[in-house]
């Protein structure tokens, strides 16, 4: 009798069948502090398991601030790995991660996912970036979100070249391939707006057949209590698991037979019935500051990106004096300690400092002075750290005299009611955190700048509206509305004896003033040497007084009194000198949707 009441309890807890095929069962548990891996609780996030594989009976688990991942076997670890993955997401049984990204360019999301696609019962992976998927064979999947009511994914492979389409009632924000089964199935990560302001969705799976018919909806619980690049997967036979995160302890949940034709939305059991979201944590409050009364000046969009990518390209060199990567007290008695990623040599992009609301100019001469690079200790704001936090970051991208906190922010901004209203250089706020909204991928995924915990520095990041639960759509009063997509490509850059640079240029000319050109020496300190109102056509010769110059094109709309800039095109650079071996250089990264999502095209500048 024991023995049956014992069976029945394990039952209720870990397999619950829903019907004669759907099967709910947890396989995995743990409480955070049983897993050897830290935990960081930052006003952007909760940083612990950036993602994790299912590899037969073996849950791997990846950590979030290292390169480890962990295995699990029967719930107690059996195993360590180092991945050296530039990215966090991982997949155990793929030896092709390397590969998939070894085209990626330097400057990119961190975030990549892979997924498992299975078609004839062959395992293959793709690389997915923002609903843009590839694999090694440059086979593609697409997934579009269109005016919130329609989701098309369009599969372009060898034995699956076809179009999926579903409708939405207006509330379609956002979309995710899972992956598709051996029987051709699609596993879709839908999210749906249940309000836009504040932010609040809905996630469901959607599994539909190669038919496109609908086989079953299953509703995930609104609980997310750590940040994740990717928390769900499927296996070949179609069994769904998810990375399911609460308070106190992580579970991985396997859902078997959601390929079986099922009516009404499946439901998690009722102990999952809550909501709570890391968002809605704020451990640090952050520092007041004085701010200005005065008047302030209008920035255009175009100006607040171009800040923006100077801070995530910075160049600067370390010495041993600037770094602190565990905590020393400076002269002030403040307690400063630099982010990790730092080292003694040639650095990238501008480190995040706690109170930090420096200039690119500021910082750079800090570091020449012997300043710390960055402070990530939010015990105080030290006078002898330089860089940027979220609030000083953005504050200097609109250009504000002074470091306007984010609960200062609503003072200066005006909150959308809908996010499909936002516009490049617009904020995502919430109190103690804000970022600089870049653009929308087709997908629904929001690209963002921002200065964060995340990796402690100046980067950009791609979110699902699920990760920006409690955050709003504002905009800056004094930003200038318009903002012109019409990026113009560099196709050449030539020089001849006559001393000259013969550039050449693409752009839709579609109410185009005209263009204007940026000359550097270095690539990182650009100035304007033509505009607009001389620079009318698509060529143009330019003479160079340097050995080597570099040269970048912008459109300008004539849309009077605006004169709306675009983002910069690509860069090519032109030399003097004169040698007899010859170079091809081909800049083959041309996906708009790809990994690299700042103003301009930089990519030549490292050859």
């Amino acid at each position: 009798m024991k023995k049956v009441l014992l069976l029945s309890i394990i039952l209720f807890l870990f397999g619950i069948p829903l019907n004669a095929q759907v099967n709910f069962l947890k396989i995995f548990e743990k409480k955070y502090s049983d897993i050897p891996i830290q935990m960081r609780t930052e006003n952007c996030g909760v940083y612990f398991i950036s993602s994790f594989d299912i590899d037969k009976d073996n849950i791997w688990l990846t950590a979030c601030d290292s390169q480890e991942s962990y295995c699990y076997n029967n719930n107690k670890l059996v195993n360590k790995v180092i991945t050296n993955n530039s990215t966090k997401d991982f997949i155990f049984s793929s030896k092709d991660l390397q590969k998939l990204n070894s085209t990626a360019p330097a400057y990119k999301f961190n975030n990549v996912k892979y997924k498992k696609i299975f078609i004839n019962n062959t395992e293959n992976i793709f690389s997915d970036t923002d609903g843009e998927l590839l694999n090694l064979k440059n086979d593609k999947i697409s997934i579009s979100v269109k005016n919130k009511n329609e989701l098309d994914i369009n599969y372009l492979l060898p034995d699956f070249n076809k179009s999926l389409k579903l409708n939405f009632p207006s509330n379609l924000a956002y979309a995710d391939l899972i992956g598709i089964d051996k029987n051709s199935n699609s596993y879709i990560l839908i999210e749906t707006y249940i309000t836009e302001v504040p932010l609040k969705v809905k996630r469901e799976v959607y599994t539909v057949s190669s038919e496109s018919r609908v086989l079953s909806v299953l509703e995930i619980p609104s609980i997310k209590y750590i940040y994740t690049v990717r928390d769900f997967q499927i296996d070949s036979d179609g069994n769904l698991y998810q990375l399911l995160s609460e308070k106190d302890k992580i579970s991985v949940i396997k859902w078997s037979g959601l390929s079986t034709n099922t009516k009404g939305v499946i439901k998690y059991p009722a102990e999952y019935n809550y909501e709570f979201h890391y968002n809605n944590l704020e451990p640090v409050k952050e520092p007041v500051y004085q701010i200005s009364t005065g008047e302030k000046i209008a920035v255009g969009r175009a100006t607040a990106l171009h800040i923006g990518e100077t801070y995530v390209l910075n160049k600067y060199s370390c010495k041993l004096n600037n770094l602190a990567p565990s905590d020393v007290t400076g002269p002030d008695g403040d307690v400063v300690r630099t982010p990790s990623w730092l080292i003694v040599g040639v650095n990238s992009k501008v480190p995040y400092k706690w109170g930090g609301f420096n200039t690119i100019a500021q910082y750079n001469s800090g570091i020449s002075a012997g300043k710390y690079a960055g402070d990530i200790n939010t015990a105080g704001v030290s006078s002898y750290a330089v860089g940027v936090d979220c609030s000083g970051f953005v504050s200097r991208c609109w250009q504000l005299s002074s470091h306007y906190s984010t609960s200062a922010m609503p003072d200066i901004t005006t909150l959308y009611t809908g996010w499909d209203q936002m516009k490049p250089g617009d904020a995502v706020l919430k109190s103690g955190h804000v970022r600089m909204y870049v653009d929308l991928a087709s997908n629904g995924t929001l690209r963002v700048v921002e200065s964060s915990g995340r990796d402690w520095g100046v980067s950009y990041w791609s979110y699902a509206p699920s990760d920006l639960t409690a955050y709003s759509p504002r905009y800056y009063n004094q930003m200038a509305n318009d903002f012109s997509l019409q990026q113009p490509t560099l196709l050449s850059a030539l020089f001849n004896t006559d001393n000259l640079a013969k550039l050449n240029w693409s752009c839709d000319t579609t109410g185009v003033k005209g263009y204007r050109l940026y000359k550097s020496v270095d690539g990182s300190a650009w100035t304007m040497v033509m505009d607009e109102n001389t620079l009318k056509g698509n060529v143009t010769s330019y003479n160079m007084t340097n050995d080597v110059e570099y040269y970048r094109i912008s459109s300008v709309l004539n849309n009077s009194p605006y004169f709306t800039e675009s983002n910069w095109s690509n860069v090519m650079g032109a030399s003097k000198k004169v040698s007899t071996k010859k170079i091809l250089i081909v800049d083959g990264f041309n996906r708009d949707g790809g990994n690299w999502r700042g103003n301009g095209h930089p990519f030549v500048l490292n050859y």
